[in-house]
Protein backbone atom coordinates (compact mmCIF):
# COMPACT_ATOMS: atom_id res chain seq x y z
CA UNK A 1 0.00 0.00 0.00
CA UNK A 2 1.22 3.31 -1.37
CA UNK A 3 1.25 6.59 1.89
CA UNK A 4 0.54 9.76 -0.34
CA UNK A 5 1.77 12.66 1.33
CA UNK A 6 0.18 16.15 0.49
CA UNK A 7 -2.89 18.42 0.82
CA UNK A 8 -6.36 17.64 -0.74
CA UNK A 9 -8.13 20.47 -2.82
CA UNK A 10 -10.55 21.11 -0.40
CA UNK A 11 -7.60 21.89 2.24
CA UNK A 12 -5.54 24.20 0.12
CA UNK A 13 -8.91 26.24 -1.25
CA UNK A 14 -9.78 26.83 2.84
CA UNK A 15 -6.20 28.14 3.38
CA UNK A 16 -6.44 30.53 -0.09
CA UNK A 17 -10.28 31.40 1.47
CA UNK A 18 -8.53 32.30 4.31
CA UNK A 19 -5.96 34.00 3.20
CA UNK A 20 -7.68 35.95 1.17
CA UNK A 21 -10.17 37.45 4.21
CA UNK A 22 -6.83 38.47 5.94
CA UNK A 23 -5.33 40.10 2.87
CA UNK A 24 -8.82 41.74 2.77
CA UNK A 25 -8.89 43.03 6.34
CA UNK A 26 -4.97 43.77 6.03
CA UNK A 27 -4.87 45.77 3.11
CA UNK A 28 -6.87 49.27 4.38
CA UNK A 29 -4.58 49.53 7.25
CA UNK A 30 -1.49 48.91 5.22
CA UNK A 31 -2.44 51.94 2.75
CA UNK A 32 -3.25 53.80 6.15
CA UNK A 33 0.19 53.38 7.89
CA UNK A 34 2.07 53.97 4.12
CA UNK A 35 0.18 57.30 3.73
CA UNK A 36 0.81 58.39 7.15
CA UNK A 37 4.36 57.66 7.00
CA UNK A 38 4.40 59.09 3.73
CA UNK A 39 3.51 63.02 5.65
CA UNK A 40 6.05 61.99 8.59
CA UNK A 41 8.78 61.14 5.83
CA UNK A 42 7.44 65.02 4.16
CA UNK A 43 7.74 66.64 7.21
CA UNK A 44 10.89 65.38 8.23
CA UNK A 45 12.88 66.41 4.61
CA UNK A 46 11.51 69.74 4.97
CA UNK A 47 12.92 70.02 8.80
CA UNK A 48 16.35 68.93 7.50
CA UNK A 49 16.39 71.95 5.10
CA UNK A 50 15.89 74.06 7.54
CA UNK A 51 18.81 72.25 10.12
CA UNK A 52 20.71 72.16 6.93
CA UNK A 53 20.51 76.17 6.21
CA UNK A 54 21.01 76.60 9.90
CA UNK A 55 24.41 74.55 9.65
CA UNK A 56 25.56 76.24 6.95
CA UNK A 57 25.05 79.89 8.25
CA UNK A 58 26.91 78.89 11.16
CA UNK A 59 29.70 77.12 9.39
CA UNK A 60 29.83 79.62 6.35
CA UNK A 61 29.66 82.33 8.75
CA UNK A 62 26.97 84.35 6.52
CA UNK A 63 22.87 84.72 6.27
CA UNK A 64 20.78 82.01 4.74
CA UNK A 65 17.19 82.37 4.18
CA UNK A 66 14.87 79.67 3.49
CA UNK A 67 11.35 80.12 1.53
CA UNK A 68 8.97 77.72 0.41
CA UNK A 69 5.86 77.40 -2.00
CA UNK A 70 2.70 75.70 -0.68
CA UNK A 71 1.80 75.33 -4.00
CA UNK A 72 4.52 74.30 -6.51
CA UNK A 73 5.43 72.08 -3.10
CA UNK A 74 9.17 73.71 -3.17
CA UNK A 75 11.00 74.43 0.16
CA UNK A 76 14.69 76.02 -0.57
CA UNK A 77 17.63 76.94 1.46
CA UNK A 78 20.03 79.51 -0.40
CA UNK A 79 22.75 81.70 0.80
CA UNK A 80 21.73 85.85 1.33
CA UNK A 81 25.24 87.22 -0.13
CA UNK A 82 25.34 85.12 -3.76
CA UNK A 83 21.97 83.52 -4.11
CA UNK A 84 23.51 79.88 -4.19
CA UNK A 85 21.01 77.65 -3.55
CA UNK A 86 22.54 74.73 -0.82
CA UNK A 87 19.53 72.74 -0.81
CA UNK A 88 16.04 71.92 -1.51
CA UNK A 89 12.97 69.48 -0.83
CA UNK A 90 9.65 68.89 -2.17
CA UNK A 91 6.45 67.79 -0.83
CA UNK A 92 3.48 65.89 -2.55
CA UNK A 93 0.78 69.15 -3.14
CA UNK A 94 -1.88 66.13 -3.97
CA UNK A 95 -4.46 66.22 -0.94
CA UNK A 96 -1.44 67.60 1.04
CA UNK A 97 -1.97 71.14 2.43
CA UNK A 98 1.26 73.21 3.90
CA UNK A 99 -0.18 75.63 6.82
CA UNK A 100 2.10 78.04 7.79
CA UNK A 101 2.30 81.03 10.12
CA UNK A 102 3.08 83.24 6.70
CA UNK A 103 6.70 83.75 7.61
CA UNK A 104 8.13 82.89 4.30
CA UNK A 105 11.26 83.44 3.77
CA UNK A 106 13.22 82.69 7.29
CA UNK A 107 16.60 83.92 7.33
CA UNK A 108 19.87 82.48 10.04
CA UNK A 109 21.94 84.81 10.72
CA UNK A 110 26.02 84.09 11.10
CA UNK A 111 24.82 83.27 14.35
CA UNK A 112 22.48 80.54 13.39
CA UNK A 113 19.69 82.65 15.34
CA UNK A 114 16.42 83.27 12.78
CA UNK A 115 15.19 86.29 12.24
CA UNK A 116 11.57 85.75 13.18
CA UNK A 117 9.70 82.28 14.54
CA UNK A 118 7.94 79.94 12.24
CA UNK A 119 5.89 77.19 12.49
CA UNK A 120 4.52 75.03 9.37
CA UNK A 121 2.12 72.07 9.52
CA UNK A 122 1.86 69.33 6.73
CA UNK A 123 -1.71 68.17 6.54
CA UNK A 124 -2.90 65.12 4.79
CA UNK A 125 -6.73 64.35 4.15
CA UNK A 126 -6.50 61.03 2.14
CA UNK A 127 -9.29 58.74 1.80
CA UNK A 128 -11.15 60.70 4.89
CA UNK A 129 -8.22 59.86 7.12
CA UNK A 130 -5.80 63.32 7.98
CA UNK A 131 -2.33 62.60 8.98
CA UNK A 132 -0.81 65.81 10.06
CA UNK A 133 3.25 66.68 11.06
CA UNK A 134 4.15 70.04 12.54
CA UNK A 135 7.72 72.26 12.58
CA UNK A 136 8.26 74.68 14.70
CA UNK A 137 11.37 77.04 14.71
CA UNK A 138 12.49 79.51 17.72
CA UNK A 139 14.58 82.57 17.40
CA UNK A 140 17.60 80.72 18.53
CA UNK A 141 17.54 78.28 15.24
CA UNK A 142 16.28 75.34 17.04
CA UNK A 143 14.23 73.06 14.86
CA UNK A 144 11.84 70.72 16.15
CA UNK A 145 9.36 68.28 14.67
CA UNK A 146 6.17 66.84 15.72
CA UNK A 147 4.07 63.53 14.24
CA UNK A 148 0.98 63.33 14.42
CA UNK A 149 2.01 60.21 16.38
CA UNK A 150 -1.19 60.73 18.59
CA UNK A 151 -3.53 60.61 15.95
CA UNK A 152 -4.70 64.49 16.86
CA UNK A 153 -4.92 66.31 13.94
CA UNK A 154 -2.02 69.48 14.19
CA UNK A 155 -3.08 72.81 13.22
CA UNK A 156 -5.39 71.64 10.16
Amino acid sequence: MKKHAGFTLIELLIVIAIAAVLTTLAVPSFTSFIQKKTVESQIHNIAGIFKLARSEALTLATPVSVSWDAVAGTITANRVDDNEVIGTAEFSTAGVNLVDSGNSPIQFSAQGRANQPASLALCANLNGDVFSGAITLLLTGRVSVVANSDESVLAC
